[in-house]
């Protein structure tokens, strides 16, 4: 029998706790999916990226020097300039057609995580239609990952479930991508890593280990995703605040850099910031 996701919940908390979540769910599984050959622990690994945008792009080309990779977006436009771009890396296929995603043994999802017009909830359809395509092609013991920006709790609630039906294996690994900059190397930067069990942690762990040099196991994906958030809400904090500092020096012809650079020199309890774009 086929599974829908809007079937399963855990602890009460259901799609429709989203608020911008529709009431239908997404596509059936297929049940020529389900009965294809299982993923093993010894099966070589082989790494789908859902979503190519910058985040998705830097993904590829860090996995793609280690992996076989499957690099999938929805964007005919995307895919055809990033294939240009992969050309350098030939263990990756660029690809718009879901099918090809049946080899992958690992799910890596970039997608963008936006607002909801009111500002006031996560936008969680382009999250929701990227499980939908894997969970279509997933085969029993693939591992989904899960690295766009989402909510405290959404991973557990978007997948575990469905985790346990199936017989997969998920996580959360919040993405660290900085536009813009090239040092330290993405590889270089500490990668936190997430796992709705022991097992899915170890699957995680297994192709992370290889492409990046330095792995954070945390206890659960709800401390990756606070993780994120907290990371990402001390740096908007920080920029408003070094950008308010700058209005106030201008109002006394004062020169905010320099103000910066001498309060510096304090030892403790400081941590300079300068006015700029962030």
């Amino acid at each position: 029998m086929a599974l829908s996701i809007e079937t399963h919940q855990r602890r009460g908390v259901s799609w429709a706790n989203f608020e911008n979540a529709p009431s239908t769910p997404p596509p059936e599984v297929s049940e020529t999916t389900l009965a294809s050959t299982s993923i093993q622990h010894d099966t070589t690994p082989v790494v789908a990226v859902i979503g190519c945008g910058y985040v998705g792009a830097h993904l590829v080309e860090i996995f793609g020097q280690h992996f076989e990779v499957v690099a999938f977006d929805v964007s005919e436009a995307r895919m055809k300039t990033f294939s240009a771009e992969c050309k350098y890396w030939p263990k990756v296929q660029c690809t718009t057609t879901p099918s090809d995603l049946v080899r992958a043994t690992h799910f890596l999802i970039s997608v963008p995580t936006l607002l909801t017009a009111d500002k006031k909830s996560v936008d969680t359809s382009y999250v929701r239609s990227a499980i939908s395509t894997v969970m279509t092609y997933a085969r029993t013991g693939a591992t989904i990952v899960i690295e766009s920006s989402v909510a405290v709790g959404m991973t557990r609630s978007l997948l575990e479930a469905l985790v346990t039906e199936r017989g997969l294996l998920a996580g959360m690994s919040p993405e660290r991508v900085d536009p813009g900059r090239s040092w330290p190397p993405l590889e270089n930067v500490a990668k936190i890593i997430s796992g709705l069990n022991p097992e899915s942690l170890e699957s995680i762990k297994r192709i992370y280990d290889v492409a990046f040099s330095n792995l954070v196991c945390v206890s659960s994906p709800e401390v990756a995703e606070m993780t994120k958030l907290y990371e990402n809400c001390q740096r908007m904090v920080c920029i408003a605040f070094a950008n308010e500092m700058s209005d106030a020096c201008a109002g006394h012809n004062i020169d905010p850099y320099e103000v910066s650079r001498a309060a510096a020199t304090k030892p403790f309890g400081f941590m300079p910031y300068t006015p700029s774009m962030g």
